[in-house]
């Protein structure tokens, strides 16, 4: 199989899978909800964003629910599509607290830190670690923060390993 053929298949599946997250989660709100249309991939995230985004619907999911919801998180950021991997990043940082991670879905946000070249969605890998909260990826973070060359992204990290309690950042310098 060609890379565009696995890349393709890849992007249907994670797209099927997040149209069943939608259908979960939609089966939890009022009936009078409109029903999502699915052209795109965005649009999709962002309507499994406005069902969880209230506290209600939140509360209803159980334990085994999140811990599905996780797995297809890791599915979506295994997919190897940018704007998937994104949504997925963007769903761990706002929901991270209630759901539970693989270690393989670790080492992919991982993978997404260390060798992607935006620089934004490489912040927004860091930011999902620190929500993650996992030893791990936390210790390598603290490990790779002298190395980095992005100005921003050594300072998120620094903030997640300073909010994550990882590391001390001392006193603040305030005019220095």
């Amino acid at each position: 199989m060609n890379t565009k053929t696995h890349t393709q298949t890849t992007f249907r599946r994670t797209l099927a899978i997040m149209t069943l997250l939608l259908l979960v989660f939609s089966a939890t709100t009022p009936a009078t909800a409109q029903p999502a249309t699915l052209d795109e991939p965005y649009d999709l995230i962002e309507e499994l964003e406005r069902s969880l985004s209230t506290p209600s619907v939140r509360a209803k999911l159980t334990t085994a629910q999140w811990y599905s919801y996780g797995d297809r998180l890791a599915d979506a950021l295994a997919s190897g599509h940018e704007g998937v991997q994104q949504g997925a990043l963007r769903m761990i940082i706002l929901y991270g607290d209630y759901m539970e991670l693989k270690r393989t879905a670790v080492f992919d946000v991982v993978r997404i830190y260390r060798n992607h070249q935006d620089d934004r969605l490489r912040r927004m890998a860091v930011v999902a670690l620190g929500k993650i909260q996992d030893p791990w990826g936390l210790d390598m973070l603290k490990r790779s923060a002298r190395f980095e060359k992005s100005p921003g992204v050594g300072h998120t990290i620094q903030a997640v390993l300073a909010e994550s309690g990882t590391i001390d950042l001392g006193p603040a310098k305030v005019g220095s």
